[in-house]
C-alpha cells in the first residue's frame, strides 16, 4: 500500500516489483515462508510429508466421493483441491522445503546458513516456482501423469503485472519518494527532514494533532505519532 511508502528503503531492487500482486508471486512467497517456518520449527522432510499427506491425489480422483470420504476430513488435501497436484500450495511447499534442506546440508547442517542461502537464491530474490515438476521425483503421485514433468510456473501465471515491469528501478523509487513526501511532509512545509534515498529504519511517521488522533481509525493511528511537545 502506498501509505507505507515512507518505511521502504532502497535495499530492494525496485519498489513496485517488490509488491506481491499476482497469484504467482503470492504463491512463491507463501511457499518460501512456509518452508522457512518448517525449518525454524525443526521439522524434517518426513515430518512435512505427514503434514501434507494425501495432497498429491490427481484432480480426477478427488471427484470420487468414496475417495474423499476416506481422506482426513481436516487434512491439507483440501487446499487447492480444484487444481492439479503439482500446482497445489502444500506440494509446492514441500518442493521449496526440499531445496532448503539441500542447501542446509551443503552448509554442514547449519540451519541458519541454509535459510540464508535459500533466501539468497536467484540474486537475492529467493526460491522460485519450478518451470516443471515431476511428482515422482519427490515420491509423490498416484497415476501415470505423476511420472512426467508437468508445467508449473507458466500455469500459475505471470510473476509481475505489466506496470511493474514497465518502470525502471529509478522510476519506481522516485514514485515511492513522492508518496513518502506526501505522507511525511517536507522541510519546506514544516514536515521535517524526509531523508528519502535510503530511508533510515527509525524514520518517524508524521505527527498528528490531538483532534486528528481522536478521529483516526486504528489503522490510521498506527501511521501517526502524536507530538510530545
Amino acid at each position: 500500500m502506498v501509505r507505507f511508502a515512507a518505511w521502504w528503503t532502497r535495499d530492494l531492487p525496485a519498489w513496485g516489483k517488490s509488491w506481491a500482486l499476482t497469484a504467482h508471486e503470492r504463491a512463491r512467497l507463501r511457499c518460501m515462508s512456509d518452508a522457512v517456518v518448517a525449518a525454524m520449527l525443526g521439522l524434517h522432510e518426513d515430518d512435512l510429508r505427514v503434514v501434507i499427506k494425501e495432497c498429491d491425489y490427481p484432480l480426477a480422483s478427488l471427484s470420487d466421493k468414496g475417495l474423499r470420504r476416506s481422506l482426513d476430513p481436516k487434512g491439507f488435501w483440501r487446499v487447492d483441491k480444484e487444481k492439479d497436484p503439482e500446482l497445489r500450495h502444500p506440494i509446492l511447499t514441500l518442493v521449496a522445503f526440499d531445496e532448503l534442506q539441500k542447501l542446509t546440508a551443503q552448509h554442514g547442517g547449519d540451519r541458519d546458513k541454509g535459510i540464508a542461502a535459500f533466501l539468497a537464491l536467484n540474486n537475492g530474490e529467493g526460491w522460485m516456482l519450478p518451470e516443471t515438476l515431476r511428482l515422482a521425483d519427490y515420491g509423490l503421485g498416484h497415476d501415470d501423469r505423476a511420472q512426467h514433468p508437468q508445467p508449473v510456473a507458466s500455469h500459475v501465471g505471470p510473476r509481475f503485472l505489466g506496470w511493474q515491469l514497465a518502470q525502471t528501478p529509478e522510476e519506481s523509487w522516485a514514485e515511492c519518494e513522492r508518496h513518502a513526501t506526501a505522507i511525511l511532509g517536507s522541510p519546506s512545509n514544516g514536515g521535517g527532514e524526509v531523508g528519502f534515498g535510503g530511508l533510515p529504519a527509525s524514520l518517524a511517521p508524521p505527527r498528528a494533532t490531538p483532534a486528528e488522533a481522536r478521529k483516526a481509525s486504528p489503522v490510521q493511528q498506527s501511521l501517526f505519532r502524536r507530538s510530545d511537545s
